[in-house]
């Protein structure tokens, strides 16, 4: 072993990531207990992506010492929900269950946000760490895998319960009772849906904020709902300023996209939305027209990206709004809908006023 420690750091850190990227990743603790040379070099790469249940918590700031938390660069926070019957799969989430789901997603963000807090920056990895808070019900994997199993496949091939898709979970605190993180410079929500009211809290916390990737949905039609989708997306302005990565989206998952034939139940919900395709399309555009605004006072963006799902004759189609900018140009990309003039009007002049240039404007 003192010929591997007597290497070049270079060449050792060389060698060490070669056999990292070949090993299975249940392997790589082994080879932090050769030496401290080794623990230091292999635990680059135990510590770089965190799972965390909200169940084990707190074991967050035993496990991840000062030395370890430079290593640090995505945690996923899961938020674990009360598992319901498969008879209530389809049935929409009582006030009571609700008000539970806001109680755990609560308290899991007061733990998690208050040991972050505790974290020096000078020992966090420079780059900032990706927080990806995902928030489910063991139940919402229709398919009936485990947590961790069922968060793996919903990165591949959405599957959940018609009861996770309308329910909506929401964190309900006080602004002062929850610090400050500034080393989260990355934040990714998915699972449930959540409160934009409560997106915009979380951004408040997070001063260092560079990229915000989180769901908007567009065909919600309560007052509430359509108030909170302009708050949120002009509060970006506010809460925001330095976020250079914006997506907005809407996942297949909630829309149903489901490719086998659909039953006589949803033929006839189909038939029900497509009298809404109008409605929906409008507050798509609305979403769009409120993204351009929020552009204006958000001069680090140079990566917009708006993606949402409206339902039409012949399936789901996908409307997909791209920004992108540099020093010298920016441009803008509608794949699937047809901008209205003032929406071309509301980018254009956010970007004059932000950048200095003109906007091009390419419809696919």
């Amino acid at each position: 072993m003192a010929s591997f420690d007597a290497l070049p750091p270079a060449v050792f850190r060389r060698i060490c990531d070669t056999v990292a990227a070949r090993s299975p990743r249940s392997a790589l603790p082994a080879y932090a207990t050769v030496s401290r040379t080794w623990q230091r070099a292999f635990e680059r790469h135990t510590f770089h992506s965190l799972y965390l249940s909200s169940a084990r918590l707190d074991q967050l700031g035993d496990v991840v010492t000062s030395e370890r938390q430079g290593y640090v660069l995505v945690m996923t926070l899961h938020v674990a929900l009360a598992p319901y019957h498969r008879t209530q799969r389809d049935d929409p989430e009582t006030v009571e269950d609700g008000n539970r789901a806001t109680r755990v997603l609560t308290s899991t963000i007061q733990d998690f946000f208050g040991t972050l807090s505790r974290w020096r920056p000078a020992d966090g990895p420079p780059e900032g760490i990706h927080l990806e808070l995902l928030v489910e019900s063991p139940s919402d994997d229709a398919g009936g895998g485990s947590l961790y199993q069922s968060y793996s496949r919903r990165s591949r091939s959405p599957s959940t319960t018609r009861r996770a898709r309308s329910a909506v979970v929401r964190i309900d605190i006080p602004g002062h009772a929850l610090p400050q993180t500034p080393l989260v410079s990355a934040l990714t929500c998915s699972g449930r849906h959540m409160e934009l009211s409560s997106v915009l809290f979380l951004l408040s916390r997070l001063p260092r904020l560079r990229l915000l990737d989180t769901e908007v949905e567009h065909d919600t039609t309560e007052d509430r709902d359509i108030e909170q989708r302009r708050e949120f997306v002009l509060g970006l302005s506010h809460y925001a300023p330095n976020v250079t990565d914006l997506r907005l989206r809407r996942p297949m998952n909630s829309c149903g996209g489901s490719q086998k034939a659909p039953s006589k139940e949803a033929r006839s919900l189909f038939h029900t939305l497509l009298l809404n395709r109008a409605s929906a399309l409008r507050s798509v555009h609305e979403v769009v027209l409120l993204a351009g605004r929020a552009v204006r006072y958000m001069p680090s963006a140079t990566n917009v990206r708006v993606r949402q799902y409206v339902l039409t004759g012949v399936g789901l189609e996908q409307i997909v709004v791209q920004y992108e900018a540099d020093e010298t140009t920016a441009k803008i990309y509608f794949d699937g809908i047809e901008p209205v003039p003032s929406t071309i009007e509301a980018w254009r002049t956010s970007v004059w006023a932000v950048r200095g240039v003109e906007l091009e404007v390419n419809v696919q």
